[in-house]
């Protein structure tokens, strides 16, 4: 099993490490976010531990596009096979970590909770983190990813590239819009940009910052070399749930939203 550790001090690192490792885990370390987020979809992790004091802000953008579904390898069975959410997501808090974060964590199905200040456990290992590994393999058993280590989408068949293509060109030229996610990192400040997406056809979308202040030196003809498209399913749109790093334009800008271009 596979576990991402997101976090900025070698000290608590090592104890998340000690911990996961005495679980089975094997640990990939990031110390960028971002980075992380670019290759998420490659790692396939079935544990993320992200620290909220390093990222108070981003760790709920890398929540939400980390989600996936791997489905039972017998799809012949579809009435009983077991559906199981990875990657399970545990967050590493500090004392100012309020309850209304408690409470996003909740919505967005963070698994559990601990502070960087935990009393030892054996070893020295986190002791409320070793809590929550043993809950989720009492729960899950032992995990096995398929031979292809490949994450499967919300029940339904993963599209080739080829079919991905035009589907998206068929929405594009129908005028439908799926929902989506969308962050990127602004290629002039550097900073990670995140907010609402909404009305993907396919090719473009209407973006609105939560930090304005985040894109308000992008002007129009901005070229976004490093961006995340997450493509979202509701009920009016049941549509292939993915996730793929991207590039992207400024079609247009005003006060409230930019309009993004997908370009590659």
């Amino acid at each position: 099993m596979k576990a991402l550790v997101i976090a900025d001090n070698e000290k608590v690192i090592k104890r998340i490490n000690s911990t996961l490792e005495s679980f089975g885990y094997d640990t990939i370390v990031y110390r960028w976010l971002l980075k992380a987020l670019d290759n998420i979809e490659e790692i396939s992790p079935h544990l993320i531990v992200i620290s909220t004091e390093d990222y108070p802000r981003h760790w709920k953008t890398l929540t939400q596009f980390a989600e996936w579904t791997q489905n039972a390898e017998n799809q012949d069975a579809a009435d009983s096979f077991d559906v199981i959410q990875f990657p399970q997501v545990i967050l590493m808090v500090g004392d100012n970590f309020s309850a209304e974060e408690e409470d996003k964590a909740k919505t967005l199905r963070v698994v559990g909770t601990f502070k960087k200040v935990d009393e030892d456990g054996e070893d020295g290992n986190y002791s409320k983190l070793g809590a929550i590994l043993d809950s989720l393999s009492k729960k899950f058993g032992t995990i096995e990813k398929k031979e292809d280590d490949t994450p499967l989408s919300f029940n339904e068949p993963v599209l080739s590239p080829t079919e991905q293509s035009e589907t998206e060109s068929n929405e594009e030229e129908s005028g439908v819009t799926v929902p989506c996610s969308f962050v990127f990192t602004n290629p002039i400040t550097l900073s990670l940009v995140y907010g609402t997406a909404r009305n993907f056809n396919g090719k473009t979308l209407e973006f609105t910052p939560d930090i304005p202040d985040f894109a308000k030196t992008l002007s129009e003809g901005t070229t976004i070399n490093s961006a995340s498209l997450r493509i979202t399913s509701d009920d009016e749109h049941p549509a292939t749930e993915s996730i793929k790093s991207v590039t992207a334009s400024v079609v247009s800008k005003d006060s409230d939203k930019l309009v993004i271009k997908i370009t590659a």
